[in-house]
């Protein structure tokens, strides 16, 4: 069964219709997506390279977790969900901090329109990288790098297209948390 998606206006509010993810990305539809940027003590970030099978996007390093929010489902439930299957990590609601809703459009081509609103979220990673199970449809390999090469990610090649106010945003609420959370 072809996963539905609600179709946002340009406000974010739910339109009541519903399509495909495809069919969203190639009319440019608004649609709602979730990420969670899972960071450690030590104040690194994990980055997730997508799977070369991705047919968007193979092989770039991207948020620790991501992905569509289905229709009639929370961005908190879809996270959840997207952190289970990619990473075979179980987390609670309550291990996750929401940092906002930032709204995108980046037309990658004439036929892949993102029109996106994505709901990020922060939490500390619980275990170690080594005790992840990766879904390999999904995932290529992740790896942990230090908090502040989220700073230019959106300047360099080799990562999925961000504009600069995502990574700056997250960015700033990642040094925020690392720094309350280690005084």
């Amino acid at each position: 069964m072809i996963e539905q998606i609600a179709i946002l206006d340009a406000l974010g509010q739910d339109t009541l219709q519903q399509c495909s993810k495809e069919k969203a990305h190639r009319y440019g539809f608004f649609h709602a997506t979730a990420h969670l940027w899972l960071y450690t003590e030590d104040k690194k970030i994990l980055w997730q390279k997508r799977s070369f099978s991705k047919s968007n996007f193979p092989g770039l390093w991207d948020v620790s977790v991501a992905g569509h929010i289905t229709a009639g489902e929370s961005p908190l439930a879809a996270i959840l969900r997207e952190t289970k299957e990619e990473l075979g990590l179980e987390l609670n609601a309550d291990q996750l901090t929401f940092i906002g809703r930032i709204k995108e459009i980046h037309q990658h081509s004439p036929v892949f329109i993102d029109s996106e609103f994505h709901y990020i979220y922060i939490a500390e990673l619980p275990i170690a990288i080594s005790a992840l199970t990766l879904q390999k449809e999904e995932v290529h390999s992740i790896e942990l790098r230090p908090l502040d090469s989220l700073k230019n990610a959106w300047e360099k090649l080799g990562y999925v297209p961000h504009k600069t106010a995502y990574y700056q945003w997250v960015w700033h609420h990642l040094n925020n948390s690392l720094r309350t959370s280690t005084l």
